[in-house]
């Protein structure tokens, strides 16, 4: 495995990582905050921040920096799944 693979899998990994526990503690923070989630639905992305986008209309304040932090955690995964799924694939034909 070269230099570039191990950084591309570790990028990938802790992008994961970021993700998944963010996605734990916010869930953790709705529950704080008082919003109801539907426990089936916990594990679908987006559902967590529709929640809490009603909830804040119904509280009066702006979701834009907790939505943006989440949506910047989500394309980051994806960008790494991207770039590095194909790159670990060519590494295992050879």
């Amino acid at each position: 495995m070269t230099a570039i693979q191990l950084i591309g899998f570790l990028w990938f990994a802790s992008a994961i990582f970021i993700y998944v526990v963010g996605s734990l503690v916010f869930l953790f923070w709705l529950k704080k905050l008082g919003v109801r989630l539907i426990f089936g639905f916990r594990g679908i992305p987006g559902y967590a921040e529709y929640a809490y986008l009603n909830w804040c209309k119904s509280q009066k304040c702006s979701p834009t920096w907790i939505l943006v932090l989440r949506g910047l955690s989500f394309a980051n995964v994806i960008l790494a799944a991207i770039v590095v799924i194909p790159m670990i694939i060519a590494a295992h034909a050879k």
